[in-house]
């Protein structure tokens, strides 16, 4: 059994030197600072406690809580103390819902698990610790604390007093303890500056392992970590890496001569991981030897709930490992690398035909055999090279090919060569979808044509003509058969049920009148559902439907989704449908309703996926198209494991001061402070690798059940919330179930003069009073009732003219008699509704008079408002009975003109800035001309139509006009504005 052991040991330690074997997966580190920006640049310590939040131990940030999305820093000492107060902490210790704290040179600290600071052990308590520089701290499974310093050990009993040092081993009480833990048998282990130290549980049976080391050289028995584990001991010492077995005799074995300095160590099913003040290194089970981050100076090693492995350095800051292998395997296109991070081809189309997936690139055509992983490019005979491959589709041994340029057929040659269509047709027109069906026939869509049917075997070569998805810009995207249908999918007109036999067309659209109105018009793609119906992708989400039963479901973000804009989808038949979108793929597993987000730290190039680009053969394989190439995952691989962690409420904001999140319930809810204006809620979902991926719903109970979707948002506020018992839900939108929610039971309570109870007490009281007063003052009431009606009455007349005056007043403009903006702001939101309903065109103008200023400052101010005066009576003079004209500020009118063309518009204006043009004024026997400029927007209005929309659009046509030069009559378009010079 003895030699058995050590040939192992000498095996696998000269194996690290000597063996060759295959290079082992890279593992993938970040660094903390990239996602935190005040991340601590110097690091010794690491933990999660059972909440799941982290605690980061810092020289020069002290004590640190994060929650995924920011770092909250708690106080160690109490106020009267006189200590240091800069915290230069080194460990930390989590057990039974309390924090304890290990400083350099103010000793050790106790929290609740709120971060409440309870108790304080230093040199001056009583009894007092040997010295104020901690070293290490472990609680053991009796309960009991042992509070390491640099000068000997103290334990801490379960009712939290300092124990007497008589209480610890006579070689452990004056001496430098760097590590303790405690096997299965309930031994305590001890790393020390003397070497290694076994105890029994009660502390009666000692061991001692000194540090084999051919030079006494200073620090030389020093160990400074230790791993236990089944077979034997790990520790390390800055002489190098060494080994205890447990089986006999117990012989110390150095490990890794090549490795020195060794602060940490950790062991999971890669190896073990080995910190170390020149970088981190790891020992495989296969006996390799790999070095990573050689710069850092390591000090802790610790694996959160989540499996990410988190790297405390002294120099660099803190560096957290990729728990997740890369779940996507990509075949990148020819001449394109995995550094390229901007696309370099234009995927437009993706179609698994027979063993090969046709991709059609910018003027190419790619076939992609999965079985010899290897891409071949499909030629093209001809002048016009096609830019753009839409579709293909396969009869027999023909491969026919829908692009840009027309269509083209692939045969026996292997060359693609372009196909002289039927007459009826372009030459060359745009096709957008294809369909060869096996009665020798071709079904495909040409850009704002429709949809055509070819009979090939027919000797006429007659085109059939469906006038389907006609409009500028729309067109049939995609032609999906069943076996009595034919299913055309539009751009912006909807979805298409063709019955081939009759010709019948039925459309399912928005609108009401669809047979099951859907949730737009505008589609992406379409994919028949395993469990029946059809899976439609839209601008609004992924949408189900059965057209037999009109049962339908639409998926969002609201519940889940990466963005509402889906782009392709694959039902694998098994439950699990893939969701390609905008922002990411997805998979919703129909099984649990729940949607699950891939993207790059998954090996995924997330904003490149390509429009309908999702292949699946079979359940084994599924193939996503990018622009960069195609990526494969293999779904019968993916584990679905549940996250240890948990969602919480990680802060309180009440009018932008921060508060303790306490424990709430129904019967123990939050009780705000009156006068609260402002309630802020900061939640997290306690994962710390994917923070940047999880996506959040929230609902407040009292005022709404409906789930709001917040996106990546951690975040949310409330402003004035009205007097009521609330309840807000915070839930990751992936675990949608009940029970994965973050809640705060809180009171928004009343002020003493909203209490009920007091006010019904006022009012009985009053009542009796009131009563006292009526016996006695009912006569005089009666006396006077009928002056006080008349005063009242003459008083309310005079009132009503008053308020009629006003109102009138304050909608006029003083100067010109004309309705002044707030008129004008009323009367256009009324004919704006009235244009809405009518769909007939509606034109606003602006007119602003050329020079205005230059007539103030050369005849003066009262010659300008002369000006003012004369252009209103004109423009009422001229205008319609429904026209609107007021003044708009300073020298500019502004015309609001219902049921009038840009042709009417346009005359209007020209006539007018002509008669202005001509006029000769004379004011204070001065005379003078004068010129406007006038900016017109006419157009037909929409229910997003707002008045500042009009009047921008008028305005550009406006400083148009006066731009080139003044005195003309200027149209807004979009592109640039229409002018119409004087003669």
């Amino acid at each position: 059994m003895r030699s058995t052991c050590l040939r192992f040991l000498l095996l696998f330690v000269t194996g690290i030197a000597c063996a060759s074997p295959p290079l082992l997966p890279q593992p993938q580190f970040a660094m903390f600072s990239e996602q935190v920006q005040d991340a601590p640049v110097v690091s010794y310590d690491l933990v999660q406690d059972q909440t799941g939040y982290l605690w980061l131990a810092s020289e020069l940030d002290g004590l640190q809580r994060f929650d995924g999305y920011e770092l909250l820093r708690y106080p160690i000492f109490f106020e009267q103390e006189t200590a240091q107060r800069r915290a230069n902490v080194n460990r930390i210790l989590s057990a039974k819902r309390q924090l304890w704290v290990s400083t350099w040179g103010q000793g050790f600290s106790l929290l609740d698990h709120n971060g409440a600071l309870l108790r304080r052990y230093h040199s001056s308590s009583t009894p007092a610790l040997p010295s104020d520089h901690g070293q290490t701290m472990y609680q053991d499974a009796q309960g009991r604390t042992w509070l390491a310093t640099v000068a000997g050990l103290r334990v801490v009993e379960p009712g939290l007093n300092l124990a007497a040092a008589d209480k610890v081993p006579a070689e452990l009480r004056d001496n430098r303890v760097w590590q303790i833990q405690q096997d299965t048998l309930g031994a305590l282990w001890f790393a020390t500056s003397t070497g290694l130290y076994r105890f029994s549980q009660d502390l009666t049976d000692k061991q001692h392992w000194p540090v084999p080391s051919p030079h006494a050289r200073q620090h030389s028995q020093e160990i400074r970590t230790l791993l236990l584990t089944e077979a034997g001991v790990w520790f390390g010492t800055q002489l190098g890496l060494y080994w205890l077995a447990f089986a006999e005799p117990r012989q110390v074995v150095q490990a890794a001569p090549a490795i020195q300095r060794v602060n940490a160590l950790f062991q999971d099913s890669t190896g073990l991981w080995i910190g170390t003040s020149r970088g981190l290194y790891l020992l495989s089970q296969q006996q390799q030897l790999q070095h990573f981050l050689g710069s850092a100076d390591i000090r802790q090693l610790y694996l959160d709930k989540t499996q990410v492995l988190w790297i405390s350095s002294r120099n660099l800051g803190l560096f957290k490992r990729d728990p997740i292998e890369r779940l996507f395997e990509p075949w990148y296109f020819p001449g394109v690398s995995a550094n390229d991070e901007l696309p370099v081809h234009q995927l437009q189309s993706m179609t698994w035909l027979n063993d090969h997936i046709w991709l059609g690139l910018d003027r190419q055509l790619l076939a992609f055999s999965p079985t010899q992983q290897s891409y071949t490019a499909v030629p093209f005979d001809t002048q016009n090279r096609p830019t753009r491959v839409s579709a293909v589709s396969r009869s027999g041994q023909q491969l026919w090919i829908a692009t840009d340029a027309g269509l083209f057929r692939q045969q026996s040659d292997q060359v693609a060569r372009q196909v002289t269509l039927p007459t009826g047709l372009p030459p060359q027109p745009e096709i957008t979808s294809l369909f060869a069906a096996t009665d020798n026939s071709l079904w495909f869509g040409v850009w704002e044509q429709g949809l055509y049917h070819w009979q090939l075997n027919s000797d006429t070569k007659t085109l059939q003509h469906y006038a389907v998805a006609t409009q500028p810009g729309d067109a049939i995207i995609q032609l999906k058969p069943d076996r009595n249908h034919l299913w055309l999918v539009s751009r912006f007109s909807g979805l298409y049920r063709l019955t081939p036999e009759t010709g019948q067309l039925t459309h399912f659209h928005q609108g009401a009148d669809s047979p099951l109105p859907l949730p737009s018009d505008t589609l992406l793609c379409a994919e028949a559902a395993s469990r029946g119906g059809w899976w439609l992708c839209t601008d609004q989400g992924l949408f189900w439907f059965n057209p037999a039963t009109g049962e339908h479901q639409l998926y969002s973000k609201q519940q889940g989704l990466p963005d509402q804009r889906v782009i392709a989808v694959s039902d694998s038949g098994d439950g699990r449908i893939w969701i390609s979108t905008r922002r990411g793929l997805a998979m919703l597993d129909s099984n649990n309703q729940r949607i699950y987000s891939f993207g790059r730290k998954d090996g995924l190039p997330a904003m490149s996926l390509g429009v309908r680009a999702l292949a699946q053969h079979d359940k084994d394989q599924l193939f996503i198209g990018t622009h960069q190439g195609l990526f494969r995952i293999e779904p019968d691989k993916l584990k679905d494991e549940e996250l240890q962690t948990s969602m919480v409420i990680s802060k309180l904001e009440l009018d932008q001061k921060s508060i303790p999140v306490p424990a709430t319930s129904a019967e123990q809810p939050l009780v705000l402070p009156l006068h609260t204006k402002r309630l802020q809620i900061h939640f997290s979902f306690l994962e710390f690798y994917y923070t940047d991926l999880h996506h959040y719903q929230y609902r407040l109970l009292g005022l709404s059940e409906q789930w709001h979707p917040l996106g990546t948002i951690h975040q949310v506020s409330f402003n004035h919330l009205p007097t009521g018992t609330y309840v807000f839900e915070v839930r990751n939108s992936t675990f949608q179930d009940e029970t994965n929610a973050a809640r705060l039971h809180f009171v928004v309570p009343a002020p003493w003069w909203q209490d009920y109870k007091l006010w019904l007490g006022f009012a009985l009281i009053a009542a009796f009073v009131s009563w006292r007063l009526w016996c006695w003052r009912n006569r005089l009431l009666l006396k006077q009732y009928q002056k006080l009606n008349l005063m009242v009455s003459e008083r309310t007349q005079a009132l009503a003219a008053a308020n009629h005056a006003l109102n009138q007043q304050a909608r006029t403009d003083f100067l010109t008699q004309l309705p002044n903006r707030l008129a004008f702001t009323e009367q256009f939101e009324r004919s704006l509704a009235q244009a809405q309903r009518s769909g007939q065109p509606m034109a606003l103008v602006l007119l602003d008079v050329d020079h205005f200023k230059q007539i103030n400052d050369q005849y003066g101010h009262e010659t300008g408002d002369y000006v003012l005066v004369q252009i209103g009576q004109l423009l009422v003079q001229r205008l319609r009975k429904q026209d609107l004209v007021a003044r708009w500020g300073g020298e500019e009118f502004i015309l609001l003109l219902p049921d009038t063309t840009v042709e009417g518009a346009l005359q209007l204006c020209e006539e007018l800035r002509h008669t202005i043009s001509q006029m000769e004024l004379c004011y204070q026997q001065k005379s003078f001309h004068i010129s406007a400029t006038f900016g017109v927007q006419v157009r037909r209005a929409s229910h997003s139509d707002a008045l500042d929309q009009w009047c921008s659009s008028a305005d550009q046509a406006l400083y148009s006009g006066k731009r080139s030069g003044r005195n003309r009559v200027v149209l807004y378009a979009p592109a640039e504005p229409v002018e119409m010079d004087s003669i």
